[in-house]
């Protein structure tokens, strides 16, 4: 499953700084792609999802909501420009286990994916 992000230079940035596994183990919906990813969990077994908060016409924190009816059990980070102390603590009531905002540093993103993914995957990052 390739990564995808919400523009094309986060994409590049992303596929660029992931190891092979964890572009296989973590969906990545963008902006566009809520429907996407959706249906991807239904298809394949990730190891956790990576979302942005504001999507078009679903945003991610009703796509959190879906993923844990879902899936409960699987972890879920948002990322966010605009985050707030009202939407983070929503996050966290609904069930994200991260909540990243961006700009980040790929080094935060590269641990979060670590921690989901476990240390072997972390070693070859």
């Amino acid at each position: 499953m390739p990564v995808r992000a919400e523009n094309p230079s986060v994409d590049a940035y992303l596929q660029a700084a992931l190891s092979p596994d964890q572009r296989r183990n973590v969906l990545f919906p963008s902006f566009t792609q809520w429907d996407f990813a959706l249906a991807a969990l239904a298809d394949k077994p990730f190891s956790m999802v990576v979302t942005d908060l504001r999507m078009d016409p679903m945003d991610g924190l009703t796509l959190l909501g879906q993923i844990r009816s879902l899936h409960p059990g699987l972890p879920v980070r948002l990322m966010t420009a605009f985050g707030d102390v009202p939407s983070y603590m929503e996050a966290v009531e609904k069930g994200a286990v991260e909540y990243l905002f961006k700009p980040f540093r790929m080094e935060e993103m590269k641990a979060a994916i670590a921690r989901a993914l476990g240390p072997d995957v972390e070693s070859r990052a």
